[in-house]
């Protein structure tokens, strides 16, 4: 192999500017020594505090964009706010789901292949969106209904509507609102059930999901999710397990 490549994702955090701009500099140096680039252009400043006057972070000669707390950005896949609004993220996965069904409906796709697109392109697509954010019910449900709506045009029946459910069971449709489920509820139970130091603060951040309903915690509302699809979560003492429960 003459050459390879490797991309990931970092971040740093301080709690003031200087400290900021010292790990910058440890970072720069650090890149230096291991022949390693950053991408200035994809690196954002964010701060929850008032940054010192004139504070510039330079990555790979690039003056870092300053981002406000409510601007969404881009971190492994995911559209987030500091201020912890998903309201970027389901405006993007409206926007996708919305352009993959009018290329259906612009090429038209037969039902077969349709329902093929939308589950091998689709939903992998939108995979990590629905992994991560808070979404409404009322907004899930309407997704679903847009694809179903699409297959129904696609089977020459624009004006009497085909229920997705119905689609699900004839053509093999993957819902987005199946999809979220599988996806978000696995996770928590892998993350609930591990060993790791994440797994031992999730386990600390579902008591206190199930304490406080109106609570920010992404697990409050996964709960909730398992529930109307009639699973039942709880926390079980190891001590006092048996198999047959």
């Amino acid at each position: 192999v003459g050459s390879k490549g490797y991309a990931d994702d970092t971040g740093a955090m301080s709690n003031d500017s200087s400290g900021l701009l010292r790990m910058n500099a440890w970072v720069t140096s650090w890149c230096c020594a291991t022949k390693t680039v950053m991408n200035g252009d994809k690196t954002k400043l964010l701060a929850r505090r008032e940054a010192k006057a004139g504070m510039v972070v330079d990555v790979n000669g690039t003056a870092v964009e300053a981002i406000g707390v409510g601007e969404p950005f881009n971190y492994l896949g995911s559209l987030i706010t500091a201020n912890m609004s998903w309201k970027p993220q389901c405006s993007s996965l409206g926007s996708t789901i919305g352009y993959y069904c009018m290329l259906a409906l612009k090429n038209r796709l037969s039902i077969t292949v349709a329902v093929t697109f939308f589950n091998l392109f689709l939903i992998p697509k939108i995979e990590c969106g629905l992994r991560h954010a808070t979404i409404s019910d009322g907004a899930v449900q309407s997704w679903n209904q847009s694809l179903a709506n699409t297959i129904s045009a696609l089977a020459g029946t624009p004006v009497r509507k085909i229920k997705a459910t119905a689609i699900v069971v004839i053509a093999g449709l993957r819902l987005i609102s199946h999809h979220e489920f599988v996806v978000k509820v696995s996770e928590a139970f892998i993350r609930l059930n591990g060993e790791s130091q994440s797994s031992v603060t999730a386990r600390d951040r579902w008591q206190s999901a199930n304490r406080d309903q109106l609570s920010k915690n992404r697990l409050t509302s996964i709960n909730e999710l398992a529930q109307k699809f009639g699973f039942e979560l709880k926390a079980i003492d190891a001590r006092q397990w048996r198999v047959e429960e």
